[in-house]
């Protein structure tokens, strides 16, 4: 059974996708998680708290995720393509979680303490980049660019094959190949 915290994380970023931020009252989220709204407020002191622990979670997980099968010793072109399939797969099987921190990754409800707990638990990706830009594998751009090139391939990616799912590894390949081509060095 899911504990009552549980539920009202996963009631939560059910509404906080479909109605944003502000149109989600914490009586809607206790409404929909089955709790008090007194009960709400016991597991988190307020509605920022909630949004930015659904935010940790999600990017924790979905790292972990990432973690798995993660080839260290490879190059930069096979740890991305990795790191490609692995985020396509956790987006298409976690795709409210996704959603979410889609919607929010730029939000000011989201603390600058919680963007860098996050981000320390995906270093390894993100150390994976930097090491093939100095290398010359990958053009030296701004990686506030790469990030916004990867999440717009990606999430285009994650969105063709939701429509298309039986065309899920052919996309992911290909979509990869097509970003690569683009991003790599000379």
């Amino acid at each position: 059974p899911v504990d009552k915290s549980q539920k009202i994380l996963n009631a939560a970023t059910r509404l906080f996708v479909e109605r944003g931020f502000q149109n989600t009252s914490t009586a809607n989220i206790s409404k929909e998680a089955g709790v008090a709204t007194g009960t709400l407020f016991i597991y988190f002191a307020t509605k920022d708290e909630l949004i930015n622990t659904i935010y940790k979670e999600a990017k924790q997980r979905m790292a972990e995720y990432l973690k798995e099968g993660f080839p260290e010793g490879a190059s930069t072109r096979d740890k991305l393509k990795h790191l490609w399939a692995k985020v396509a797969a956790w987006a298409l099987d976690n795709s409210e979680n996704f959603r979410f921190m889609h919607m929010f990754s730029a939000s000011p409800f989201i603390t600058n303490l919680t963007r860098e707990e996050v981000e320390s638990t995906s270093s390894f990706a993100m150390q994976s980049i930097k090491d093939g830009m100095k290398s010359g594998e990958i053009a030296n751009i701004p990686i506030e660019l790469f990030h916004s090139i990867l999440d717009g391939f990606l999430s285009g990616t994650v969105r063709y094959i939701a429509g298309n799912p039986s065309k899920r590894k052919k996309a992911i390949e290909d979509s990869f190949d097509v970003f690569w081509n683009g991003i790599k060095g000379k």
